[in-house]
């Protein structure tokens, strides 16, 4: 039997913030097959909250959403080899994973396929954020909510949304209230 994760999604930042008209709860209670990957979890948000996916975006894990990453994923095609040539490039003379600015290694970056069960459980006090469209910085916490071990029910299609509070949020606030914008092709 598969095992089910029960998560809980919040929006916690993003462009909405100057924008008054916004409901500042935006949560989902969602269940998930435990094999389901950061990939899979990035489409169910995307279209759960109606956003284009148009923008790069990555998971970690940390206490806080501005605190020490834990642990990164992010966009396939970031490997050990990389980190390692970009430090080079950037900071010849220092030591792979040390600067006077960073107090701990080089973060290791893991892929977006990892899935869920080889996420959770988290450290005690952390969470897994998930951050869309570095520029607008829409940031998502989510929890894992079940302590009991729970397992698909038969007949069942998951992901399944067991809990909804507040509207979605429009993605381009300033862009979907200007409906006379003059587009030249």
């Amino acid at each position: 039997m598969n095992e089910i994760y029960t998560l809980l999604i919040e929006l916690e930042d993003g462009v909405f913030r100057s924008d008054a008209s916004f409901p500042i709860v935006w949560k989902r209670t969602v269940e998930f097959n435990a094999d389901t990957t950061l990939n899979m979890l990035h489409n169910f948000i995307q279209q759960e909250v109606d956003f284009d996916d148009d923008h790069l975006y990555e998971f970690y894990a940390a206490k806080k959403a501005r605190s020490k990453k834990a642990r990164q994923f992010t966009c396939e095609g970031t490997t050990e080899e990389d980190n390692r040539a970009f430090w080079q490039e950037h900071f010849p003379d220092k030591e792979y994973g040390t600067a006077p600015w960073i107090k701990e290694p080089w973060i290791r970056e893991e892929p977006l396929d990892t899935p869920l069960s080889q996420i959770f459980p988290l450290p005690t006090g952390n969470f897994l954020f998930y951050l869309f469209d570095y520029g607008d910085s829409w940031r998502f916490k989510i929890r894992k909510t079940n302590r009991k071990q729970q397992f698909a029910a038969e007949g069942v299609e998951y992901p399944r949304v067991v809990g909804a509070e507040g509207e979605n949020p429009k993605q381009y606030p300033m862009w979907d209230d200007d409906e006379d914008l003059d587009v030249e092709e």
